[in-house]
């Protein structure tokens, strides 16, 4: 049997901005529990996860952000999955930079879990 390549692989975002969400069940661990059971469900085996908490300065959460860009173009993973599009993008930079990254590769995907979204470079 041949290895699975990295096109086959997903990279996941759990993240809660405030202490309120943490509380109300948006906890990292819950969040990273259920993204990991979406990919598993759908055969995408999960080589790296991203964390940014509640307790992540803005420009701590802006570096793990573009770590996470720059770690799935070096890697050539295909599929970013996320609970939903609000928790991915901050602001409309990250917006532009996710929509770039979908756009240079008709192959990429974001999935957003509780919206029951698939993003790609031609989705409408």
């Amino acid at each position: 049997m041949s290895a699975r390549s990295t096109d086959d692989t997903a990279v996941i975002l759990p993240t809660v901005s405030s202490k309120a969400q943490d509380d109300e069940g948006y906890s990292i661990d819950s969040q990273e529990k259920m993204l990991q059971g979406y990919c598993q469900k759908n055969g995408l085996p999960v080589v790296k996860i991203f964390k940014i908490a509640e307790s992540a300065s803005k420009e701590q959460s802006r570096k793990v952000f573009h770590e996470l860009l720059d770690y799935m173009r070096k890697s050539k993973v295909r599929h970013l999955v996320v609970e939903k599009t609000d928790r991915l993008t901050r602001n409309l930079r990250d917006a532009v930079a996710i929509n770039d990254w979908l756009e240079d590769d008709a192959t990429r995907r974001l999935h957003s879990v509780k919206e029951s979204l698939l993003l790609h470079k031609e989705a409408r």
